[in-house]
């Protein structure tokens, strides 16, 4: 079993977009746990060789981070091992329904499941829109009705038009 106190960081793009990653999880580990990043600069292709080379450096834990393609690459990888290292991924969309997560298997990590919610928002904004289109005429209809106003001898009298 690997030494718990060295952490794989796959990540499907550059080293430059996950420098503030990089930095936001390394700052949250204990003292004593050595990060390992490995970008692949967008190069897909090399995620499961990525993962697998962090393996042979005898992680831990496998952080899978950049999308479902590092997840996969991740679990490719560790299917191989006799004891699967554990992997730890960042949000997939449903890691259920893609069979990227199994109950008892080694991987776990964030659902994303923004999708669910799009007919929602649909419905918000479609209802938002007229709401606004209401409140657009009632002041048009507001223009018009104070352009009919007309002085009548001492009075102020309304005609609608």
């Amino acid at each position: 079993m690997p030494p718990p106190n060295r952490v794989g960081f796959l990540y499907s793009g550059s080293q430059q977009s996950l420098k503030g990653q990089f930095a936001a999880f390394q700052s949250l580990l204990p003292a004593g746990i050595h990060l390992i990043p490995h970008p692949v600069n967008n190069d897909y292709s090399q995620l499961l060789p990525g993962a697998q080379g962090l393996l042979n450096n005898n992680v831990g834990v496998l952080v899978a981070a950049g999308g479902p393609v590092s997840a996969f690459a991740a679990k490719q990888a560790t299917a191989q091992q006799a004891n699967p290292t554990s992997v730890v991924f960042t949000s997939v969309t449903d890691p259920v329904g893609s069979q990227l997560y199994t109950a008892g298997g080694n991987l776990t990590g964030v659902a994303g499941m923004t999708t669910e919610l799009d007919a929602a928002r649909l419905r918000i904004l479609q209802e938002l829109n007229r709401v606004l289109k209401d409140e657009e005429q009632v002041r048009h209809d507001f223009r018009d009705a104070t352009k009919t106003v007309v002085p009548y001898e001492d009075t102020v009298e309304y005609r609608p038009t």
